[in-house]
């Protein structure tokens, strides 16, 4: 039985355009203030990590409720992430 899931262009624009977001802010973490620094020396890292872990955890959530793993959709968000990469190094 071959199960075959269509998103509906709506929704796969939204997801996509949230996990490209989620990898953009993981390579470009906001700049942390002296305070921020002084109470937490890993913060960009932590940040990082904060990201990634939504973008994974997007991508989840849309395997679960798809039922399927979809190796496009990874595909496409990091095509954007990088898209906005070059698009806002430009602006």
């Amino acid at each position: 039985m071959n199960t075959e899931i269509t998103i509906p262009d709506v929704l796969y624009n939204e997801v996509i355009d949230y996990l490209a977001e989620e990898l953009y802010s993981s390579w470009h973490p906001e700049k942390p203030d002296g305070c921020q620094l002084a109470l937490n020396h890993e913060y960009v890292h932590d940040k990082m990590v904060e990201h990634c872990g939504k973008y994974s955890g997007g991508v989840d959530v849309l395997n679960i409720v798809t039922g399927v793993i979809i190796p496009d959709i990874e595909a496409d968000a990091w095509a954007l992430a990088r898209r906005y990469e070059k698009d806002r190094e430009i602006g």
